[in-house]
């Protein structure tokens, strides 16, 4: 008795996406901050942050973004990021009061 086991050569087609997820805090008093406007370039795709400061962008292609993070009152910060196939990668922002 004979036993073939034949495995496929076909692609998978899986496709590695990546993500950005933070968090927006006051830098003064470390808490969150909400309705913050981020702006991820260079796809223009904007948020607005949770109740609990928090955000994500997600099916993103891998490379590198700009976080443009504003909201009343504050100062506007930007933030490189470099998003990792298969990974979500996560950075705080801290906005300082004008």
């Amino acid at each position: 008795m004979s036993l073939f086991a034949f495995a496929s050569c076909q692609e998978t087609g899986y496709d590695f996406y990546s993500a950005i997820a933070g968090t927006v805090y006051d830098s003064s008093t470390g808490e969150p901050l909400e309705n913050a406007s981020v702006v991820l370039n260079p796809t223009n795709m904007t948020l607005q942050t949770e109740a609990d400061g928090s955000f994500i962008f997600d099916s993103l292609d891998a490379g590198q973004y700009t976080l443009s993070v504003q909201k009343e009152g504050y100062r506007v910060d930007r933030k490189t990021v470099t998003a990792i196939s298969g990974e979500t990668v996560t950075t705080d922002i801290l906005l300082r009061k004008i």
